[in-house]
């Protein structure tokens, strides 16, 4: 039987593990290490409050919420290990999602449902979960709920984000700063949207990193994770956060023409 107590104890083994290892001596790693933890724990939040508001998914079994509560607990496990790459200090990226499924079939082979949605959790769509070959051979009942089970954490994941950037790091998130994006050249700083950017705002579709070319376009990209989410209860709970007002408002501040902003769609205009 799942345990939600040996899940929680699990994911702070990895956190403790990894903060004596790095914490204690680099303070940009226990900024990241401690916003994981607090990240985590606000997913776990955020999924219990999408399946509680959403009218079809209130009346969810004891058993599927317990699954679901796990996967919020596990998704991010190998954010932690990330830290040992030099992916803090180094502004080096890896597969988190790819990592977390190892570790997990490793040691829980029997959860493939489980293991899945936190693999899928971060991909660009959750369709990527249909390629995956130890979804094809599960059962129907349990294919479903694998899908289930990934829509609601990608939900979760990015309630949570956009919670923590609308209050509090929106201002530190989107300040124009070049020490923050050192790496960038003078054309990064442009004021306009991209086109690319711009066919996604037009389009409702995600923005792919490979097209972010200025600032405005790395603030859309959050912007436009909006188009990916799967239930209304969510939707209604990101518009409390005035993340599109913000947004906006960013944007005309560092100069983007009105003619570009009007393409950016309204989250009372996007429907699930």
């Amino acid at each position: 039987m799942l345990s939600i107590t040996q899940a929680t104890l699990e994911f702070e083994y990895h956190f403790g593990l990894v903060w004596e290892k790095h914490g204690q001596a680099n303070e940009t790693v226990q900024k990241f290490i401690a916003h994981k933890l607090r990240h985590v724990y606000g997913v776990l939040d955020a999924t219990l409050r999408v399946i509680t508001t959403q009218p079809e998914l209130a009346n969810l079994d004891r058993d599927f919420l317990r699954k679901a509560e796990v996967v919020a607990l596990r998704h991010d496990i190998w954010r932690f290990y990330q830290v040992q790459a030099d992916r803090i200090v180094g502004n080096k990226e890896y597969e988190h999602g790819d990592g977390v499924f190892r570790i997990l079939q490793e040691k829980y082979p029997d959860l493939v449902t489980i293991n899945l949605a936190c693999k899928i959790h971060n991909k660009f769509s959750h369709t990527q979960l249909l390629d995956e070959p130890v979804y094809q051979a599960l059962s129907a009942k349990d294919q479903e709920e694998a899908m289930l089970l990934t829509k609601i954490i990608r939900d979760a994941d990015k309630l949570q984000n956009l919670t923590y950037d609308a209050f509090d790091n929106f201002d530190a998130l989107y300040r124009f700063d070049k020490q923050i994006h050192m790496w960038e050249d003078d054309t990064f700083w442009q004021t306009h949207i991209s086109p690319a950017v711009l066919e996604d705002l037009i389009t409702w579709n995600m923005t792919r990193h490979a097209d972010i070319k200025t600032f405005p376009d790395t603030i859309l990209s959050h912007y436009t994770r909006l188009f990916d989410i799967n239930f209304a209860s969510t939707m209604n709970q990101v518009r409390q956060l005035q993340f599109s007002e913000k947004v906006l408002q960013k944007l005309k501040d560092y100069g983007v023409s009105e003619k570009q902003l009007q393409h950016i769609p309204r989250l009372d205009t996007l429907t699930i």
